[in-house]
């Protein structure tokens, strides 16, 4: 029986550094895990961090050009304003041109006609004198 007791110990100190060699193997694959994840975590917060930076830089150019966009606005409606106003000018000018060219008219007839009746009036005055 003690050969069977110092066989039965042999085959438990092999069993045992047979386990403890695959724990050994187990840990060092587990370690090996946690390495890559470790570096695809940091991979990951590095390229977070930058997309965070673009997404900052993006949001203040949004807000840099809505207040461009709103200045641009302003500008325009006064702009705008302005036009109407100098069409408003423009009409009455126009208006006030077209009246002065009836009235224009109107005594360019007018003259014409006192003209004529002036020389009518001379003509029939030098009759009469030279009667």
């Amino acid at each position: 029986m003690a050969v069977k007791n110092r066989n039965d110990e042999t085959f438990h100190v092999q069993k045992d550094q047979k386990v403890h060699t695959r724990a050994s193997e187990g840990l060092k694959m587990k370690d090996e895990q946690i390495k890559v994840l470790t570096e695809q975590n940091s991979s990951l917060i590095e390229s977070l961090s930058t997309l965070e930076e673009e997404s900052n830089e993006n949001s203040e150019h949004k807000i840099k050009l809505e207040e461009e966009n709103r200045l641009l606005r302003a500008s325009n409606f006064e702009v705008q304003s302005k036009k109407q106003s100098i069409e408003g000018q423009l009409e009455k000018i126009q208006s006030e041109t077209l009246n002065r060219d009836k009235q224009l008219i109107v005594m360019t007839e007018q003259n014409g006609e006192l003209l004529r009746l002036l020389e009518t009036e001379e003509t029939n005055n030098s009759k009469m004198a030279s009667e």
